[in-house]
């Protein structure tokens, strides 16, 4: 096992949530799913006050790490390449750092060139449009049909919800979506396939279901707040600065920046002391893209600040940045019409 992999392995094994199923029936747990499934109005089942949890290593631990490894390293350019690789991937931030400190002049060319290309392939989201490559096969054609429409509420509304310790930018969805790709155009024998395709359909199905549990029931949150109005008001007050934020960004389009501004106007009506309502349901959003509106540095580099802006322009032009705009804006209006005729 390589280097990168030992290290990514190492951190996934902290990311294992704890989703509460023991304390539901699975007959209570399948209903709220087809319900969020059939109406995608994102209710929270979240019991307060929270009860105190101890803070999570994963983040403490690898954190400490890029703490001393940039104090180890004396290559400015290095170190704001590690800067923005962290945005991304602590990991690959981690092991530029690593790099940096036993670079000699010789290999400092090198390793630039390794980071830029690692920030491409990392900001680089794939598509998935399957074209069916047996149109007489109705059956196969059902079964991509549906996988499609797993895969879209994946990618623009599950990865909304906040999920703890994204590591990897958007790694989970980059993987299914390569992993579809690699089955559907495979040439392999059909019923192989059709195997094959059921059985990541399935994963995603599961995946995406232990989000919204996540979502639901988990009383983990960001600033480690005891109240679910305490959190709420923590929540509001990130994501209203971050979409003012974005509505000045040059890269976003016009027509995103009015989205933008209808998001913010929709989360500053929500009551933050809802029983029922839990902000979290769009800080996926926030906690994705916040990382292209940050500066990089007081010691800005020409160059650096040019890769960033590309990174920038690229990402809130593509079509996850604006089906995840979509979806959070839906989420807030259909939340906002629930709540107005809650009892």
């Amino acid at each position: 096992m390589n280097k990168r992999a030992s290290i990514r392995n190492y951190f996934l094994f902290f990311l294992i949530p704890c989703y509460y199923f023991t304390l539901y029936s699975e007959d209570v747990l399948t209903k709220k799913y087809e319900e969020f499934g059939k109406f995608k109005i994102p209710l929270t089942e979240v019991k307060t006050p929270y009860e105190q949890t101890s803070m999570e290593k994963a983040e403490e631990e690898i954190d400490a790490e890029i703490d001393f490894q940039t104090s180890r390293c004396k290559q400015e350019r290095l170190l704001q390449y590690a800067e923005l690789l962290n945005r991304f991937s602590k990991v690959e931030g981690l092991i530029l750092l690593k790099n940096c400190r036993n670079a000699s002049s010789k290999t400092i060319p090198q390793i630039e060139k390794n980071a830029k290309q690692k920030l491409f392939e990392l900001s680089k989201f794939p598509k998935l449009e399957i074209l069916n490559p047996d149109p007489n096969d109705t059956y196969l054609s059902e079964v991509l049909k549906e996988l499609m429409i797993t895969w879209n509420e994946r990618v623009y509304i599950y990865s909304n919800f906040y999920h703890k310790h994204s590591l990897i930018w958007l790694g989970e969805e980059k993987e299914f979506s390569e992993e579809i790709n690699r089955i559907v155009y495979a040439d392999i024998l059909p019923k192989r396939k059709l195997s094959l395709i059921k059985k990541i359909h399935d994963d995603l199905n599961s995946s995406n279901q232990s989000l919204y549990f996540q979502f639901l029931y988990s009383q983990t949150n960001p600033f480690s707040a005891i109240t679910l109005l305490e959190e709420n008001e923590n929540t509001k007050m990130v994501l209203i600065g971050f979409l003012s934020q974005l509505a000045r960004e040059d890269s976003v389009s016009i027509e995103n920046k009015l989205k933008t501004k209808q998001l913010k106007e929709c989360l500053e009506r929500l009551p933050g002391d809802h029983p029922k309502f839990r902000m979290l349901m769009v800080y996926g959003f926030w906690q994705d893209y916040e990382i292209f509106i940050r500066e990089i540095g007081s010691k800005e580099l020409k160059e650096l600040n040019s890769t960033l802006q590309f990174l920038k322009k690229n990402i809130f032009q593509s079509h996850h940045f604006l089906g995840r705009l979509d979806a959070s804006l839906k989420s807030c209006h259909s939340v906002a019409k629930f709540l107005t005729n809650y009892e």
